[in-house]
């Protein structure tokens, strides 16, 4: 259901050619509907940057301990 939505919300940014903000606590969800990342703690944003690198070459270290390890 959730991979339905965010397909969903995929299709309509790229038919419409519209932005959009999404907010999260998933990073994998947001890693699949983002261009750009925005990493928040305690309000503040910590890391941002294009999506890819975010979660491949995470600088800050409360985004090195939300990033899921390296599969394979």
């Amino acid at each position: 259901m959730q991979a339905q939505a965010l397909n969903l919300l995929l299709t309509i940014q790229r038919e419409r050619g519209i932005s959009l903000l999404f907010i999260s606590h998933d990073l994998q969800a947001t890693k699949h509907v983002s261009y750009r990342i925005c990493v928040m703690k305690n309000g503040s944003i910590v890391e941002e940057g294009p999506a890819l690198v975010v979660f491949s070459e995470p600088k800050h270290r409360y985004t090195r301990d939300l990033v899921p390890p390296a599969q394979g």
